[in-house]
């Protein structure tokens, strides 16, 4: 049945939702510790999990796909959930569809804020980098080579007055 397929997938979702979060955390971790090495294996694996979830995802749309097609409906653009839930006639699978919905988001809703706290400390760190080359290299020097300096307006002036013939 299309509808339990797609509670079953959003199941999924949330499982690899979660594997993400706890990665993110661990990914926290070693930005604080300025363990590189061991953080571009994260990636490499958050990666993976980012193919599972666009899976994931196709098969969602597949099993909403299937569920409307039994319905009779022509799907045009985007659906929203709750109005997906209102053609779910079993009240036990249109309650399970909107709890692991809720589940889902609110996993996501994790995963971004920790991630948004994982790309400041990324930017303080590259300020931190940055703010101690400046320190290590000091101020930018001027040009070690001389140049005439760029005469002034005033000495343009000044000049014109003195080459004039009386």
């Amino acid at each position: 049945m299309p509808i339990h397929d797609l509670i079953n997938c959003i199941n999924r979702m949330i499982l690899i939702h979660e594997k993400l979060f706890e990665l993110s955390t661990i990914k926290k971790q070693l930005i604080i510790q300025n363990k590189v090495d061991e953080l571009s294996k994260m990636l490499i694996q958050e990666a993976r999990c980012m193919r599972l979830v666009e899976e994931e995802d196709n098969r969602r749309i597949d099993a909403i796909t299937r569920f409307l097609f039994e319905k009779g409906i022509q799907m045009r653009g985007k659906m929203a959930v709750s109005e997906l839930a209102k053609l779910v006639n079993d009240r036990n699978d249109k309650a399970k569809l909107l709890q692991e919905v809720e589940r889902l988001n609110q996993v996501v809703k994790k995963l971004k804020d920790i991630n948004a706290l994982n790309q400041l400390l990324i930017q303080q760190s590259l300020q931190f980098i940055s703010c101690g080359f400046d320190l290590f290299l000091g101020e930018p020097a001027q040009e070690a080579t001389y140049r005439r300096p760029a005469p002034s307006a005033y000495d343009i002036q000044r000049k014109a007055v003195m080459d004039r013939r009386f």
